[in-house]
């Protein structure tokens, strides 16, 4: 894997991508020319941690994390949830970038399938320094319960990368959607993976039900998000140009 080029927009100061400048060569936050220029900022240096396994024993999987990471530093989004997340291979790097910001995660996963597993992610966690992670071990949808009953803020990004079948995915989405802050995204992987077919399914179902679009961003191992947007939310700049492979509504 190699590490994405990060380079600072001159005009609006952004942090800037190569999949963050559009086809006429304008950065997509501020729809100016140049872009990009100046020199790589801190996030560059972040991201060359993880173009690497994070250590030797530090298993998981974030093939995407040139999308996840361009799509998070896009939204910046201060209060997230990652369900499904092993030894935190994918959630510490989103909690390291999202720090720059002030972002926290929360991490919903029963940690039962693989065993070391949930102690593997707090040793993780602390070689890191990722302070602004919590770990809640119980499955999601007890995870979404919990949420509300500790009367906590509406998260703005929900990761959906727990179980992959059909039924896991849909609990996960019709537990999160409702608790979901208006304009945020809820997100997931592996969207068209022949080995997880319900996990298209899944999506397709829940997006036709609240006639939303389903949007993905190509060639990304499956990114797929959906986002709760109301009516007083100011524009974005198109989420392809943002994941760099264009966007394409789900079939």
């Amino acid at each position: 894997m190699t590490a994405p080029s990060t380079t600072t927009c001159v005009i609006c100061q952004r942090a800037v991508y190569a999949a963050h400048v559009d086809a006429d060569g304008r950065c997509v936050y501020c729809h100016r020319q140049p872009a990009p220029a100046g020199p790589a900022p801190p996030l560059e240096i972040r991201w060359k941690e993880f173009a690497t396994p994070l250590a030797p024993d530090v298993k998981g999987w974030f093939h995407h994390a040139d999308s996840v990471l361009a799509l998070l530093e896009a939204e910046r989004p201060l209060t997230c949830v990652e369900i499904g997340s092993y030894r935190g291979a994918s959630a510490i790097p989103q909690a390291i970038t999202m720090a720059t910001w002030g972002g926290e995660m929360t991490c919903i996963d029963p940690w039962e399938a693989l065993a070391g597993s949930y102690e593997a992610i707090q040793a993780n966690i602390a070689r890191y320094g990722c302070r602004n992670i919590e770990l809640w071990r119980l499955p999601s949808v007890e995870g979404a319960a919990r949420w509300v009953a500790e009367g906590r803020e509406a998260p703005d990004w929900v990761y959906v990368d727990g179980d992959h079948t059909d039924e896991a995915v849909t609990a996960d989405l019709t537990a999160w959607w409702p608790l979901l802050a208006d304009g945020g995204l809820i997100l997931g992987d592996d969207y068209g993976n022949p080995d997880y077919p319900g996990v298209a399914r899944a999506w397709n179902r829940f997006g036709a039900d609240k006639r939303l679009t389903t949007e993905r961003g190509l060639n990304t191992w499956g990114l797929v998000w959906i986002r709760k947007e109301p009516a007083q939310k100011a524009a974005r700049a198109p989420q392809g140009a943002i994941v760099g492979a264009g966007v394409e509504v789900a079939a």
